[in-house]
């Protein structure tokens, strides 16, 4: 399972819920859903190789990362908060790329080469508003997966192993449990 394929499960089974902000006004899961479709065009369409998010607590943080992970780019959410050097230091690390950004971070990270900024009011803008960003074609029943799904390389994904070991388990080693219960077990080393 991978990050899309919760949003677009989300999108379907909770569509005309709050998924990001208040009651009054916030984003649904299905509204999340295509405006993170639309960003993910926008971001196919960048030569760069990640996405960038300079920016406070504001809805451009959910549609960046689900664009990004719809896009296969990675996600680099920046600290707004840090000096300028270090901000244009992390950024030109993740360079080349598209960066989203208030327009305070805008300003800041112009300087930096490689990196193409978005200003946070004109990348939140609604998914119809700007011509040539349709929302994608994504969808959990596709064939085509990413990296992070199910398979890799066209090999099934490995049995997942349990974190810790159980009661039923072989332990290599078992101690007496402090609280007179029954002995705890070590997994082996």
């Amino acid at each position: 399972m991978n990050l899309m394929m919760l949003l677009e499960m989300a999108a379907e089974g909770l569509g005309d819920r709050i998924a990001v902000g208040s009651r009054e006004g916030g984003i649904t899961y299905g509204e999340l859903f295509a405006r993170a479709g639309a960003a993910a065009t926008r971001f196919r369409e960048d030569p760069g190789d990640a996405v960038v998010l300079c920016d406070e607590s504001s809805p451009a943080v959910p549609i960046s990362l689900f664009g990004a992970a719809w896009a296969g780019k990675p996600y680099i959410p920046l600290n707004y908060r840090l000096p300028d050097t270090d901000l244009c230091a992390l950024a030109a690390r993740s360079a080349p790329g598209i960066a989203v950004a208030d327009a305070a971070g805008a300003t800041r990270l112009d300087r930096v080469d490689g990196l193409t900024t978005v200003v946070r009011d004109a990348f939140l803008a609604e998914p119809g508003d700007e011509p040539g960003h349709a929302i994608g074609d994504w969808n959990m029943d596709a064939e085509e997966r990413s990296p992070s799904s199910s398979t890799r390389a066209g090999r099934p994904a490995p049995p997942r192993r349990p974190c810790c070991a159980t009661a039923t388990s072989s332990p290599t080693s078992s101690a007496p449990s402090s609280s007179g219960g029954p002995p705890r077990t070590r997994p082996p080393s």
